[in-house]
């Protein structure tokens, strides 16, 4: 059980991932067979951080040798433990921050109501209210983004109170791999 650098503390797990059960795997997964997210659930402003500090991700190259705990187990009381189920994403597109270069003449417009009322907006609001994790893809934000400097984004979770898993503000977390550590940047709602 991993203990967070920051505080001492024991972490709780909060996501185990086999990708084998994954409809997409992203490239930077790949050689994973299995990914656990672990959290110091007392920890205190996890706006940004890096792998051990307030959180912590494990990987696995095989499952052989682990020891499954079952669908059932609970490491805290309190924390609910309950199996994923995994949608593809057919059209996932990313955020009007993320052009290259200068936006398209048309949101420089004073008329917002292109982008306010495109169906894609709704969607995607619904998707991360009625689906708190995504694997792959394009990173989720609800402020401008905050992304890693020579990271990859690799998953995201959205605050939820049914996994009684919270980011400050009812806010979302996106984690992102770089060469050598993972670092999460938390986006507030």
């Amino acid at each position: 059980m991993p203990v967070c650098k920051d505080s001492g503390r024991k972490m709780h797990p909060v996501l185990q991932v086999r990708m084998d059960e994954l409809p997409y795997r992203p490239e930077t997964l790949e050689g994973v067979a299995l990914l656990t997210l672990w959290f110091d659930l007392q920890a205190q402003g996890l706006t940004k951080s890096i792998n051990g500090h307030g959180f912590e991700i494990r990987t696995y190259d095989s499952l052989e040798g682990l020891i499954s705990l079952g669908p059932a187990y609970r490491e805290h009381d309190t924390f609910p433990t309950f199996p994923i189920k995994w949608h593809g994403l057919e059209e996932d597109l990313p955020d009007w921050e993320a052009f290259d270069g200068a936006p398209p003449m048309v949101m420089r417009s004073w008329n917002s109501d292109w982008f306010d009322d495109h169906p894609a907006r709704d969607q995607r609001a619904e998707m991360q209210q009625t689906m708190p994790v995504k694997i792959g893809g394009y990173d989720q934000w609800w402020q401008s983004p905050q992304y890693v400097e020579d990271g990859t984004f690799v998953f995201f979770i959205d605050s939820t109170s049914r996994g009684q898993l919270g980011f400050p503000r009812g806010g979302n977390g996106n984690f992102f791999q770089t060469s050598d550590n993972w670092e999460l940047r938390v986006d507030f709602t």
